[in-house]
């Protein structure tokens, strides 16, 4: 098991806003890119920004497209400072990558996936994936704001038949819960979930209070598993 992954070296060929505070870094190799699953984080060190710090962000473009994408919520003071620090032709050192949140292993199964505001990230990687069972996936979003990504969801579902999205506005109806997931066949379906910690315990505990099996929850925590 390796602790430390290859480091690579990008160059940053777009930075945009696409709304509710989330900010959009395309990179693409300056010479070998870094091979992923989809789902994958790694670490990011932007020198022309900050020398020493490197920090974990979840790759949300797919492993088939060219170069690697980012999309990061300012929640501290590192992010925060993102947007406004980080321009086009800065280098970008990337370390990864890993974590072990992919579907690669239970694409037999139907999937629920469930994201609460960034923890979107993982997700915008994994609807490219190709599945033979069906997908439904539940984003927990605060008020009527601008949802960014929004059309990538729906395009994917107008194209693909086994996948479904439910945009769900927690100020209108509060906290999801398992029962508002209308499940049925617990044995046949596999649920993946990234968000606050917060949402992930409760959801946890709500699935395998109703029968769902431990091994068929995954969540994402940024850990070297």
């Amino acid at each position: 098991f390796k602790y430390f992954n290859k480091e690579y070296e990008y160059r940053v060929e777009k930075v945009g806003d696409v709304g509710a505070g989330i900010t959009e870094i395309e990179m693409i190799p300056l010479r070998e890119g870094m091979e992923f699953l989809a789902g994958q984080f790694a670490f990011f060190k932007f020198p022309d920004f900050n020398k020493r710090e490197k920090h974990p962000f979840t790759i949300s473009s797919h492993p088939s497209q060219e170069g690697i994408r980012v999309s990061i919520k300012g929640l501290g003071d590192f992010t925060n400072k993102i947007k406004g620090a980080i321009r086009v032709g800065d280098i970008v050192k990337v370390e990864g990558p890993y974590g072990h949140f992919s579907s690669s292993y239970i694409k037999e199964k139907d999937q629920v996936w469930l994201a609460g505001g960034i923890g979107i990230t993982p997700f915008l990687s994994l609807a490219k994936d190709k599945y033979p069972n069906r997908v439904h996936l539940f984003w927990c979003m605060k008020g009527e704001q601008t949802v960014p990504y929004k059309e990538e969801f729906e395009e994917k579902m107008e194209h693909d038949p086994r996948f479904s999205f439910t945009l769900w506005n927690t100020g209108k109806s509060g906290r999801i819960t398992a029962k508002d997931l209308g499940i049925d066949e617990l044995g046949k379906k596999a649920f993946l979930i990234c968000g606050p910690e917060a949402m992930k315990g409760n959801l946890r505990s709500q699935l395998i209070s109703i029968g769902v099996r431990k091994n068929l929850i995954y969540d994402e925590e940024f850990a070297f598993r």
